[in-house]
């Protein structure tokens, strides 16, 4: 199934935004984390940054509240 999106995004280039954008904000990617249901993310329609806010509390605890938030 292929989900169509305003942004234009497949779902491996979403993925890659997202791993490329954490990696930058946090210095690792997003396969360096705990597994988040970015698929999901993509679905809804999330822009990378929300997807990574969203594994941030979903999945991750918190644990990058200070690099996310400052």
């Amino acid at each position: 199934m292929t989900t169509e999106r305003e942004d234009g995004l497949t779902y491996e280039q979403f993925e890659t935004a997202c791993n490329r954008q954490l990696t930058n904000i946090a210095g690792l990617g997003i396969h360096d984390m705990e597994d988040a249901t970015w698929r999901s993310y993509y679905d809804s329609g999330m822009t990378p940054r929300d997807a990574i806010e969203c594994a941030n509390d979903d999945w991750w605890d918190g644990a990058l509240n200070d690099v996310l938030h400052g």
